[in-house]
């Protein structure tokens, strides 16, 4: 059974939060260039928050950082960012192919995909068909959004 819209978006949400809150360490080098440097460094559990609106997607993350040397200590609570991915767009697209693949296993409908400002790609591949879904309209790091999924017909 097909999940609604808003469960699957809350999903990645959570999904999204979860990876962040899981590698944000990594990405920031567990702090060791800070350590190398006689920096103190002290921190909680991160806990993220993601939204995933019209336009974009934003991230809070909550996340208590103190920084010193000494008596001179400097502490960071929240971040935030706003990431320029239409989201929201993208899976009403995918939304559209899972519901129409349904009802009609073997056909897609390329009428409705062509009313999306999306390039979509399909590869069948025996009893799969993948999409990637690439919105030049959507940016992380520089680079056009790229979203690829597969539905599975065996």
């Amino acid at each position: 059974m097909k999940k609604p819209m808003f469960q699957v978006k809350k999903n990645i949400e959570e999904q999204l939060s979860k990876y962040i809150d899981n590698n944000i360490l990594t990405c920031l080098n567990n702090f060791d260039d800070f350590k190398k440097q006689g920096w103190e460094v002290n921190f909680d559990n991160p806990i993220t928050k993601t939204s995933i609106n019209l336009k974009d997607i934003s991230l809070l993350l909550n996340f208590d950082v103190g920084i010193g040397k000494g008596d001179s200590i400097i502490n960071f609570k929240e971040f935030s960012h706003i990431a320029d991915v239409r989201l929201t767009k993208i899976l009403e697209a995918t939304n559209k192919i899972v519901d129409f693949h349904l009802i009609e296993e073997e056909w897609t409908d390329l009428t409705t995909l062509s009313g999306y400002d999306l390039e979509i790609t399909i590869f069948p591949y025996k009893n799969t068909l993948t999409y990637s879904i690439e919105d030049k309209k959507s940016e992380l790091s520089g680079e056009t959004y790229l979203f690829n999924f597969a539905l599975d017909f065996s």
